[in-house]
């Protein structure tokens, strides 16, 4: 994953120090808006489809649910991945 790049008329460190964020820009005061470039949704797309994918789930451009029943199948253990075996290390604890 990446955040927007400094090349892309980005908010500079809307997050905090070089965590650069999006803007709409502003005509007004010639302050451009930020152009993210495939490289950017590249990373996003390639995130996404590696989470469903490793749930074990076929991507299909005709589901809108497959990123959440990836994250419920991960969580319940029913998926390829299951919280014991990422890393070994718990992805939450309870108090």
């Amino acid at each position: 994953m990446q955040r927007v790049g400094s090349n892309r008329n980005p908010a500079l460190d809307k997050f905090g120090p070089g965590k650069h964020g999006f803007t709409a820009g502003n005509s007004q005061t010639g302050v451009p808006a930020t152009t993210p470039g495939a490289e950017f949704f590249d990373s996003v797309q390639e995130e996404l489809c590696n989470v469903i994918e490793g749930a074990g789930i076929a991507l299909d451009g005709n589901k809108r649910d497959q990123l959440l029943t990836a994250i419920k199948a991960i969580v319940s253990g029913s998926g390829l991945y299951s919280p014991a075996s990422v890393n070994n290390i718990p992805a939450w604890s309870e108090n």
